[in-house]
């Protein structure tokens, strides 16, 4: 997972498409995020959040990392 700017890369063999979507949903009441498909990345831009950028892409990070390791057991 990389972060860059407004933006961040998530490698396709470690999170799945669905999972970025569903956080993408439950985030949406705080921020803007577009899904951006590449061949070896999913790109998540933020926009229009309504907290420090920073800290809410860190926040949507973990929020992510958890889900992902519910839906492995």
């Amino acid at each position: 997972m990389k972060k860059m700017n407004n933006c961040l890369k998530l490698n396709k063999e470690l999170y799945a498409r669905k999972i970025i979507e569903e956080v993408i949903k439950v985030y949406s009441e705080i921020c803007t995020v577009h899904l951006i498909d590449n061949e070896e990345y999913y790109d998540c831009r933020f926009l229009d959040t309504v907290m420090d950028k920073e800290i809410t892409m860190k926040e949507f990070e973990d929020y992510l990392i958890g889900l992902t390791r519910k839906y492995e057991y």
